[in-house]
């Protein structure tokens, strides 16, 4: 017996339902569209069903509650009457879903772009900062962050929105039983196992080859296109830095082996080391994650302060004096972090912080980190994106 919904909920499912139509009808047209590539169409059209039966399940949850609809056809759906009615009762967690949206868009679009960035050498490799490589790392990695932000934020709002509303927590969890209500740490527990479980593998299942460069060395040897590379010289392949080292440190006519997985077999197959042309850039196509992203932008920020000390005052000057890490403290003192949150973003302990922090001002000759702050906003270390 499926519980009574209340006029909230039942204007939350109808505006889901327009929603996953819109979504239906939309990854249809994009599936026509991505046909040269059968990956991209399957994947749009599996898309697409599951955004069919998100419907149904919506339907035949409105209709058990007595709410009944007409069938919709997929399509574009405009912005709703139930969506107009949902911001009404829940503007903030509306606003939020709308930025989420947004950011989603963003980050895709970056990240499309990284790959051409690469194939023309429009990144770190020619220059020390401001490529279109290093906007995709700063930008791409900024609306990521944001994302998770948002999420984490979500229902937090949601639960202070319904508090307002005067609608109390019923659930029979044992936190609620003592009063206690959990809700909005449950549902950030769900949305992070969810997108650790989607989270796309970097080299987990082997590094796939794609077309080679003609007449290379792997273009010469017996791999295939579709191969995934598992291990290299006998060591399992755990990051994309690691495979780019081993190659770099082999010395030309040397013989690399590669263990690659061709359907249910691995094989190692040999590939000479034999590199033609132009110097070798270790540095082009390793993307540093987590704390080593911090700590890459922070060293990007201090060559852009060591090229241009000159031209600066001595303000500035102290600031080229600074550690990597210090750089990484006081970007995020800049921002207005406080202590704890620069630990949490940076992985390390709040005295640690506070120790950084200390030399910091004694390098600067800042008397508090608010003017620790404007320094760096004037030397240029911090920009309005943080980046």
């Amino acid at each position: 017996m499926f519980p009574h919904l209340t006029e909230r909920n039942r204007i939350a499912l109808v505006e889901l339902l327009a929603l996953e139509c819109s979504i239906e009808g939309r990854l249809h047209q994009l599936a026509i569209q991505a046909e040269p590539s059968p990956l991209a169409d399957g994947l749009l059209r599996e898309t697409a069903r599951i955004a069919r039966e998100h419907q149904a399940a919506v339907r035949r949850r409105l209709a058990a509650a007595g709410h009944c609809l007409e069938q919709q056809a997929p399509g574009p759906v405009p912005a709703s009457a139930a969506g107009a009615a949902l911001a009404d009762l829940h503007p903030a967690s509306a606003a939020l879903r709308d930025a989420y949206a947004l950011v989603s868009q963003g980050l895709i679009g970056w990240a499309a772009i990284f790959p051409l960035a690469i194939h023309v050498r429009d990144s770190w490799v020619v220059a020390d900062g401001e490529t279109t490589a290093h906007l995709v790392r700063r930008h791409g990695q900024e609306y990521m962050a944001a994302a998770g932000r948002i999420l984490a934020l979500l229902p937090d709002v949601l639960i202070d929105e319904l508090n307002a509303a005067g609608i109390e927590c019923h659930c029979t969890c044992p936190g609620c039983s003592i009063g206690l209500c959990l809700d909005a740490a449950s549902m950030r527990g769900l949305l992070a196992e969810a997108l650790t479980a989607a989270r796309p593998p970097v080299v987990e299942d082997g590094v796939k080859l794609t077309l080679p460069r003609a007449g290379s060395a792997v273009a010469r040897s017996s791999l295939r296109v579709g191969d995934a590379i598992v291990a290299v010289d006998g060591q399992r392949l755990e990051t994309i830095g690691q495979l780019q080292r081993a190659i770099a440190n082999h010395s030309p006519g040397d013989c690399i082996q590669l263990s690659v997985r061709r359907g249910g077999a691995e094989l190692t197959i040999p590939v000479e080391h034999r590199r033609e042309g132009e110097d070798l850039n270790e540095d082009e196509c390793v993307l540093p994650s987590g704390q080593h992203f911090y700590l890459d932008q922070a060293r990007d920020a201090r060559r852009r302060l060591r090229q241009q000390r000159n031209g600066h005052s001595a303000h500035c000057v102290g600031l080229t004096g600074l550690s990597p890490r210090e750089v990484q403290v006081l970007r995020l003192v800049a921002v207005g972090a406080t202590n704890r949150i620069i630990a949490d973003e940076l992985e390390i302990c709040p005295t640690t912080v506070a120790t950084h922090l200390k030399h910091i001002l004694d390098k600067l000759g800042a008397a508090n980190r608010t003017e620790a702050a404007q320094l760096a906003a004037a030397g240029g270390l911090v920009t309005n994106s943080t980046g």
